[in-house]
């Protein structure tokens, strides 16, 4: 037998002292979940519609202190809202989720993805950062004469300030502006010979562990002219190019869709439909 070898049995054996287990003490989750909207803005009607149907469980209070929601639709706010947060209380916005709806810094990090997951980041066009990629973007539009690019203000909204170019010279009296310049994709998915988008709305409900709910229906984007390939006498119709509704509400042949389908849901359409509609095709 191996010298010693009981003493090791026991030794191994022997009971390891633990600490205590602490319990973490959560919070009671209330009868009735009170609801601050003062930071909603123009999503506020929405927010009191919401919480009209699940009444009682839901009521709206004007109180910071007793308020366990509180709804902003700008992201910045809520970020300041997030240190001054009890442990029963929450805020709508995750903190840093604004920085997802500018264009330099998606860019940015869909940029980081691509390099750590190639086949899985693959989808979007090559992009540019300016100011700080204006050498970059220069050398490079200047080697591909026969590309088309377009440019996207870091912070707009609704089509506001979009172009396509297709020399640097468009370029010079915004260089020193916060956007993105990328190639434009000059032979796009088309229905029924038109561009079009589709809007799909996700709740994001936990980032740690990833929890993400898909809305089963989302919004329909359309342009208003038949697409044809850019060229240097087309890049500023913007009615052919963009589908923002925004901009296409202002075209002669802009059609709402309740004239079309007779009724009032919205003036995008369903996205279920002309999912249907490009099946059949």
């Amino acid at each position: 037998a191996y010298p010693g070898g009981a003493m090791v049995a026991v030794a191994a054996a022997a009971p390891v002292a633990r600490p205590a287990a602490t319990k973490v003490k959560r919070p009671r989750r209330p009868k009735t979940i009170k609801v601050n909207v003062r930071g909603a803005r123009s999503g506020a009607e929405a927010v009191r519609l919401a919480i009209a149907q699940l009444a009682p469980r839901f009521v709206e209070t004007e109180s910071e202190r007793n308020a366990h929601l509180f709804f902003y639709a700008k992201g910045r706010e809520a970020e300041e809202v997030v240190a001054k947060l009890k442990a029963n209380q929450a805020v709508s916005r995750f903190p840093g989720s604004a920085r997802v709806s500018r264009k330099r810094s998606l860019a940015l990090a869909l940029d980081r993805l691509a390099h750590l997951f190639p086949s899985a980041f693959d989808f979007s066009p090559r992009t540019f950062c300016l100011p700080d990629d204006a050498a970059e973007l220069h050398e490079y539009v200047e080697a591909h004469k026969r590309k088309t690019f377009i440019f996207k203000p870091d912070e707009g909204s609704q089509g506001e300030g979009i172009f396509l170019f297709r020399q640097m010279a468009a370029l010079r009296k915004h260089m020193g502006r916060l956007a993105v310049v990328q190639e434009y994709i000059a032979r796009p998915l088309l229905l029924d010979g038109i561009k079009f988008d589709f809007r799909v709305y996700v709740l994001l409900r936990s980032a740690a562990p990833l929890q993400v709910f898909l809305c089963r229906e989302g919004l329909a984007r359309f342009a208003t002219q038949k697409y044809r390939k850019p060229t240097k006498h087309n890049l500023a119709r913007q009615f052919m190019h963009l589908t923002n509704y925004s901009i296409n509400k202002f075209s002669e042949d802009y059609v709402h869709a309740g004239e079309v389908s007779g009724s009032d849901e919205d003036d995008w359409g369903s996205e279920e439909d002309e999912f249907e509609a490009a099946d059949a095709r």
